[in-house]
C-alpha cells in the first residue's frame, strides 16, 4: 500500500484482499480500516477515508495511530474542535503526541478567529501553547496574535524574549518596549531600567545584558553595583541595556570603587539604535562618571553600554 501511494500507482487487487482477509479474522482490530482508510486516501476518496478511520477509532479508542490521521483530517478541512479534541486524546496517550501538528497550528493561530478554540486548548496543555507562541514570536507580524494568545503564566520554552526581538530587529522600538513592558509587568517610568543590576527576571533587551566574552565579564555584585574584569586584548560590550526615550537630555552618574588597572579602558558608549550614531563615548575616570547625551527627534532606541576598549 504505502509502496503504490508513494509511486502513484493503484494498490494491487491482491494487497486488499489481504486486507479484507485481516479484517475478517480479526474484526475488532482497528488496521484493516486504517489500511482501506488510507488507500480510499490516495484515491481522493476523503469521505470514505474519513468513515473508515472513525470505524477504525471505535474498534479502538486508545490507537494513536488512528486519533493522528483523524485530528489530520479534521485540521485540513478547518474542523478545528474536533482536531483539538483528537489531539486532547493523542497528548494523554503520549506526552509527545501532538508535535507533528505544531505547524499545522501555528498556521491556524494567524487565522481569524482562532482564539476562540486554541485559548482553552493552551490553557489545558501549557507546553504545546508555548511551543506554537515560540514559533509564531520570531515574526514580529505576530506580536498581537501572540499576546492575543497568551495564557499569561510563565511559558517554557519562553517566547518573550523572542518576541521583543522580533520587534526590535524590525525597527519597531516603541511597540517592542510597550510589549516587554506588558509582558514583564513593569511598572516603573521609562528611562534606565533597574538602575542596580537586580535580578529581574525580565529578558532583555531593556534590562540589563551581560555578554559572556573572552575579552572580559561584568556581572552583578549584589550590592547594588557591578564588579568588571576586562583584560585589554580586544574590543568588548561587557553590558547593555536598550533604552525607549523621549526626546530631550538625559545624564547617567556613578561612582567607581576598588578601581585597579588602567580604568580608563572602560567606557560608557550611548548610541542610537537607528538611525546608527555614537551619542557620547565616555571613559571612566577613577572617582566617578557623569555621562551626559541629548536625544533628538529621529533617535528610535538608544544603546547604552559598558564597553572595553583597549
Amino acid at each position: 500500500v504505502a509502496s503504490a501511494a508513494a509511486h502513484g500507482g493503484a494498490v494491487p487487487a491482491a494487497s486488499r484482499g489481504d486486507v479484507r482477509r485481516l479484517a475478517r479474522r480479526a474484526p475488532l482490530s482497528p488496521n484493516p480500516f486504517l489500511i482501506e482508510a488510507a488507500i480510499a486516501a490516495t484515491e481522493n476518496k476523503d469521505a470514505v477515508a474519513e468513515r473508515l478511520l472513525l470505524a477504525a477509532r471505535d474498534r479502538d479508542p486508545r490507537s494513536r495511530a488512528t486519533r493522528f490521521l483523524l485530528a489530520d483530517r479534521y485540521l485540513r478541512t478547518n474542523r478545528v474542535t474536533d482536531a483539538l479534541v483528537e489531539m486532547q486524546v493523542l497528548v494523554g496517550l503520549h506526552e509527545r503526541g501532538s508535535e507533528p501538528f505544531f505547524p499545522m497550528l501555528v498556521a491556524y493561530a494567524r487565522t481569524p478567529g482562532s482564539a476562540r478554540y486554541l485559548k482553552p486548548f493552551f490553557k489545558q496543555y501549557p507546553r504545546i501553547e508555548s511551543a506554537v507562541l515560540s514559533a509564531l514570536a520570531v515574526d514580529a507580524g505576530n506580536a498581537d496574535l501572540v499576546l492575543s494568545l497568551a495564557s499569561g503564566r510563565k511559558p517554557e520554552p519562553d517566547w518573550r524574549g523572542p518576541l521583543v526581538s522580533a520587534l526590535v530587529a524590525a525597527g519597531d522600538y516603541s511597540k517592542a518596549y510597550a510589549t516587554w513592558r506588558r509582558i514583564n509587568a513593569v511598572q516603573s517610568p521609562p528611562g534606565l531600567f533597574n538602575p542596580s543590576f537586580a535580578e529581574t527576571g525580565a529578558p532583555g533587551p531593556f534590562d540589563w545584558h551581560f555578554p559572556q566574552t573572552p575579552e572580559g565579564i561584568a556581572e552583578p555584585d549584589g550590592k547594588g553595583g557591578l564588579d568588571v574584569l576586562y583584560y585589554g586584548r580586544a574590543h568588548a560590550v561587557l553590558a547593555s541595556q536598550l533604552l525607549f526615550l523621549d526626546t530631550g537630555r538625559y545624564e547617567l552618574a556613578h561612582r567607581v570603587a576598588d578601581a585597579s588597572g588602567d580604568a580608563g579602558s572602560l567606557h560608557w558608549v550611548a548610541r542610537c539604535a537607528e538611525p546608527a550614531a555614537v551619542l557620547p563615548d565616555v571613559p571612566l575616570p577613577v572617582e566617578g562618571v557623569r555621562l551626559g547625551f541629548r536625544v533628538t527627534a529621529g533617535c528610535n532606541g538608544v544603546w547604552l553600554e559598558l564597553q572595553g576598549v583597549p
